[in-house]
């Protein structure tokens, strides 16, 4: 009896150092970070049928849900490519553990404004994978106002203008998991775990 009762304790030990571990390394989904963010259910992420459409999702721009049968190219997109991809198309790239930074392209210009905020993502981009930044008209009436929308999966941050205040939130954002949510949302093809949940398929 001794026996099982020192094999019990040491495996409910081990198991709480495990939870232990997993609290730090997947921090739980209602964990809010930054001021402002917005966090909506999981609408999950299976491919659409080409030329399929969906028109449900449960935030704008979306943050999880059904995908076109052909993504953009979002790793390598930069604000003056031409072909502007639509926000649904940008999915995938959330799935992965980017970030989509989404601006009013009437507040901002990459050809005016070069060393403004397109300038500085234009720079943040040499040193970051996944991370798109993309003209999006109509931000302001979908988020009172706000001319920057930053996007990870099931994450919305609208950010008023690029101030001292919106840059704060934009970096305190764009940080690693788990302080911030660049690679927060890390989900694997064929499995439903995400690194902060679960997850539907």
């Amino acid at each position: 009896m001794p026996r099982m009762t020192v094999v019990l304790l040491g495996g409910l030990l081990v198991a709480m150092i495990a939870v232990f571990a997993m609290q730090l390394i997947f921090p739980p989904d209602e964990v809010l970070d930054v001021e402002g963010v917005q966090v909506f259910p999981d609408q999950g992420r299976r491919h659409l049928d080409q030329g399929a459409t969906f028109d449900a999702y449960n935030s704008w721009p979306p943050t999880s849900g059904p995908q076109p049968a052909e993504g953009a190219a979002a790793d390598v997109y930069l604000p003056d490519d031409d072909d502007i991809p639509a926000p649904a198309a940008l999915l995938p790239l959330l799935e992965r553990g980017g970030v989509v930074v989404y601006y009013d392209p009437d507040h901002y210009d990459s050809a005016d404004d070069p060393s403004g905020l397109l300038g500085a993502m234009q720079s943040l981009r040499q040193f970051r994978e996944r991370l798109a930044v993309v003209p999006l008209a109509g931000l302001g009436e979908e988020h009172g106002g706000a001319t920057i929308v930053l996007a990870a999966w099931r994450t919305l941050l609208p950010i008023a203008a690029w101030d001292v205040e919106g840059n704060e939130q934009l970096t305190a954002f764009l940080q690693n998991a788990p302080d911030g949510y660049y690679d927060r949302y890390r989900l694997e093809r064929g499995d439903s775990s995400i690194s902060a949940g679960a997850a539907t398929e």
